[in-house]
């Protein structure tokens, strides 16, 4: 993949309009065309506006490494919040994270199993009497 072709791939995964980008990068149209066709190439300037802005390094988008590290507006914010904390909030965080990832395969695992089971699972002692056997209908 290109130079052009990642920092055009940059853009459409991002859903920005080719004139919003070349605002961003200081035209008042999308230079997009232009680079695809080979009638002009992207100043350093432009390319420094572009890994700023969509917050991937230089060696990303010059070289493709990490192609397809780029990260959403939303990402972006994300991290940039994270970034904000200190050390001990972003451990709470990661925690939350964690927390948040093992709740959902819990419940991504319990959708798998019969009601019978999951009432027996989840049926208080004091009531066991109550429970369904597995033989029972």
């Amino acid at each position: 993949m290109s130079l052009i072709d990642r920092i055009i791939q940059i853009v459409k995964d991002n859903g920005m309009s080719g004139k919003k980008f070349g605002e961003i990068i200081g035209l008042s149209k999308s230079p997009l065309t232009d680079w695809k066709n080979g009638k002009s190439k992207p100043t350093l300037d432009q390319i420094i506006k572009i890994c700023e802005y969509f917050s991937v390094s230089s060696d990303e988008i010059l070289f493709g490494d990490k192609e397809k590290a780029h990260l959403s507006a939303e990402e972006r914010s994300l991290l940039d919040g994270f970034k904000k904390l200190d050390k001990q909030e972003q451990q709470i965080v990661i925690g939350k994270i964690a927390e948040m990832l093992y709740n959902k395969k819990m419940e991504e695992s319990s959708e798998k199993l019969s009601p019978k089971v999951l009432w027996n699972l989840l049926a208080d002692s004091d009531n066991k009497n109550s429970v369904v056997t597995k033989n029972d209908d």
